[in-house]
């Protein structure tokens, strides 16, 4: 029996068909995950590669402001053991710094929303020394705050431990840890709104301002000398200084924001093509070393091109 295939319906023929699809290849995944880095963890990639690419040459902004860690390898006494400074290092221990230490109270106050926002700007601010050198009227029009709420907020962070922290000048930061104490009575109020002139050392002038004896005055001189003017000092203030530039550079122009790539601070890539060259004569007879050099050159190229 003889079926007539076109009775069925069923055709046989070929077809071109175009069709438009996307391969990720390994260059291009290299490519997504290097836009999905800042400029520190770019740097240390970089680093990571240089160390299989001879030829590709790195040179960063912060790794240049990297400090190396000091291993003592001094004997010990007998019976001693390892030293814990040997051990803290070898371990990676580290003393907290000031920003750990205010973030950690930080998150015990169950802030609000708003609270929580107006609490990390001010800290934003914050001195090594601990104190806050910034107008909150400025922060209240930043954040589109109330300065009621502001000024708030900034009564309970200088309530952190140590007292002190939080303070706008030497007075405010010697007066909170006067009241902590309790020791913040008249003599005292008179001697802290005058500084000046306790550093001159003009005691009689506070004796008639404060209308007590020289020997209150006196007293409270000695009490002040057991405060800390500088109650950020208690920690390792590493994390506040600039240890690496920024990313990013956001700038104000009236009432429109500009945001640029800081390029400063972007690692850039050389390929060093005179040791290259010099390779390439030295093995040219060797298939394998050729291929390498022609391969980790065009990488680096392409490097050089990708963070550009």
């Amino acid at each position: 029996m003889v079926i007539d295939m076109s009775m069925l319906g069923l055709n046989i023929g070929t077809q071109q068909v175009q069709k438009q699809s996307l391969v990720i290849t390994p260059q291009l995944q290299h490519a997504i995950s290097i836009l999905q880095m800042n400029n520190l963890e770019l740097e240390k990639h970089l680093e990571d590669l240089a160390e299989s690419n001879p030829f590709i040459e790195v040179k960063g902004v912060n790794s240049e402001n990297k400090r190396k860690a000091e291993i003592d390898f001094q004997p010990a006494k007998a019976g001693a053991g390892i030293s814990n400074s040997f051990m803290e290092t070898l371990l990676g221990e580290r003393p907290e710094t000031l920003l750990e230490h205010i973030c950690k109270q930080i998150r015990l106050q169950n802030f609000s929303e708003q609270y929580n926002s107006i609490a990390y700007r001010l800290l934003a601010d914050i001195t090594p020394a601990g104190y806050l050198p910034i107008d909150l009227e400025e922060v209240a029009d930043q954040l589109s705050a109330d300065l009621a709420d502001v000024t708030a907020v900034l009564e309970q962070l200088q309530g952190f431990e140590p007292v002190g922290l939080f303070a706008r000048n030497l007075a405010e930061c010697l007066t909170l840890q006067a009241k902590e104490r309790k020791e913040f009575d008249a003599p005292m109020k008179v001697v802290l709104a005058n500084l000046e002139m306790l550093a001159q050392g003009k005691i009689k002038e506070l004796c008639n301002l404060a209308g007590c004896a020289a020997e209150d005055v006196k007293q409270r001189v000695l009490q002040i000398r057991q405060y800390n003017p500088k109650p950020g000092a208690l920690f390792d203030c590493e994390a506040l200084g600039s240890n690496r530039e920024p990313d990013l550079i956001v700038q104000r122009h009236g009432d429109q924001i500009e945001i640029a790539l800081n390029r400063s601070s972007l690692p850039s890539v050389k390929v060093n093509m005179d040791y290259a060259n010099t390779l390439n004569q030295s093995t040219q007879s060797e298939e394998k070393s050729v291929e390498f050099i022609k391969n980790s050159i065009a990488t680096g190229h392409w490097l050089k091109r990708a963070i550009a």
